[in-house]
């Protein structure tokens, strides 16, 4: 738990906290001034075969070979969850965190501009060891060979990490890593690629293998990629739609190392914030004016544990929020939640409803009926109980079968005024009882049909008109 604020020149094994760390323990350190030397030369230490840990560093530094942000050159050391954000300038294997790394870099990351010659990279520059969940977003400029926005040269094992910075070089230059001959697997490289010869969207020269990794066709420049990578569109790599795109990748499920953002996925240690997914389920449409409309909605949390507020808005209605809940959920977990509008008259309507959270949006199409006018033949007509259960009838002429539980049905009219006569032909047959028919040609309001049956079963009804148009449909 030390820190150093003062700039440092020196040779070789140049560090701006520790020069040489044999076998010790770098934990909760800091470095903040500029560093100058030779060869391995980094900002908090210079040559590592021990451990860093919760560590970082902020100075620029700047060396021929083996420099880098944070470890000059990470021999049998372990780098964790440390950062560095300095620029880092050099000639060979000179990277944003570690120049050279022949052992372990795990849960880390590197922000500041990168200006090398060869093997030259955004967090490494040569990699013979494993980079595991981290990343790096700053430039990278090589003006020789193997360039890349991860790492410059690598040989061993990347997974599970990113890259966002734009990279320039001359041959074998790639998102994510320049020459590559180890094995990549769920990763993925964003930033604008640039170079001569042997140039990719991930990866410039592959001589290793590549496994559920992506690369950006829209920000990279790039339309192809060496090895098996996938290219894929921005929208395609950011929000909930990198669940579905970006095989491998294994977002909260428990204990996912890739979070959901509205941007594109990011580390699970290095992201806070909630990404709640909404999807509406079900919803109890139609329903009558006065009525009140039930959505059924699952929110899931695709990042950090949080609290969010999730809302039902009556979007070709109003568009006025009809209402809202506050969930807190984990990492990972789901939950329903039962989201009400009360409906009421004028609110007749076939629209859209939307459920949303602070991150995404799901909507439902439903209908709101208009309470059914009184009618009657000759111009006499009754009130509906609205208790009364209704049931649909097919278009005018078509024999439908319905249920006559309630011992009536309504049958709505539409393209006539209300109060005009229209003529129709009703029949109403229930062949349990010995095909009887109830109804007879008459004369009806154009208000709508209201027909009452003297006893339950199974009817077949036709309604039929001059004009067919004029009927609508049963009115829930």
């Amino acid at each position: 738990e030390s820190s150093a604020t003062g700039s440092v020149n020196g040779d070789s094994s140049v560090g701006g906290l520790v020069g040489y760390n044999f076998g010790g323990r770098v934990t909760n350190s800091s470095a903040t001034g500029t560093i100058n030397g030779s060869g391995v030369v980094g900002g908090l230490v210079g040559e590592n075969h021990g451990t860093v840990t919760n560590s970082s560093a902020t100075g620029s530094v700047t060396g021929n070979q083996g420099v880098g942000g944070l470890v000059g050159y990470n021999a049998g050391g372990r780098v964790t969850n440390s950062s560095a954000t300095g620029s880092v300038n050099g000639s060979e294997d000179v990277g944003g965190l570690v120049g050279f790394n022949a052992n372990e870099v795990t849960n880390s990351s590197a922000t500041g501009t990168i200006n090398g010659s060869e093997d030259v990279g955004g967090l490494v520059g040569q990699n013979f060891g494993t980079v595991t969940e981290s990343y790096a977003t700053g430039s990278v400029n090589g003006t020789g060979n193997d360039v890349g926005g991860l790492i410059g040269y690598n040989v061993d094992t990347v997974t599970e990490s990113y890259a966002t910075g734009s990279v320039n070089g001359d041959d074998r230059v790639g998102g994510l890593v320049g020459n590559h001959t180890g094995p990549v697997t769920n990763s993925y490289a964003t930033g604008y690629v640039n170079g001569n010869q042997d140039v990719g969207g991930l990866v410039g020269d592959n001589e290793g293998t590549v496994t559920d990794a992506y690369w950006d066709r829209n920000t990279t420049g790039q339309e192809t990629s060496a090895g098996s990578a996938v290219g894929l569109t921005t929208v395609e790599m950011t929000g909930l739609d990198g669940i579905s795109n970006m095989d491998g990748f294994v977002f909260p499920d428990g204990d996912g190392p890739w979070h959901v953002t509205d941007s594109y996925p990011a580390l699970a240690w290095q992201d806070t914030d909630p990404f709640y997914g909404v999807t509406i389920e079900s919803t109890n449409t139609p329903v009558t004016e006065g009525e009140t409309l039930a959505v059924t909605t699952t929110v899931t949390n695709w990042a950090g544990a949080g609290t969010q507020s999730i809302t039902l808005t009556d979007t070709d209605f109003t568009n006025v929020e009809q209402d809202s809940a506050a969930v807190t959920l984990m990492s990972g977990n789901n939950t329903t939640v039962q989201l009400a509008w009360n409906t009421a008259a004028g609110d007749a309507k076939n629209g859209t409803v939307t459920v949303a959270s602070e991150n995404t949006i799901d909507t439902a199409s439903v209908a709101i009926d208009a309470q059914p006018s009184s009618g009657g033949s000759g111009g006499s007509g009754s009130h509906r109980d609205p208790t009364d259960s209704v049931y649909s009838v097919a278009e005018p002429g078509d024999d439908t079968e319905c249920e006559a539980v309630a011992k009536r049905k309504v049958v709505s009219m539409l393209n006539v005024g209300s109060g005009d006569v229209i003529p129709i032909n009703l029949s109403a047959t229930n062949d349990g009882t010995g095909n009887t028919t109830q109804g007879v040609p008459r004369n009806v309001l154009a208000d709508g049909i209201d027909i009452r049956f003297k006893r339950g079963g199974d009817y077949n009804l036709v309604v039929s008109a001059r004009d067919i148009n004029v009927f609508d449909r049963a009115m829930d």
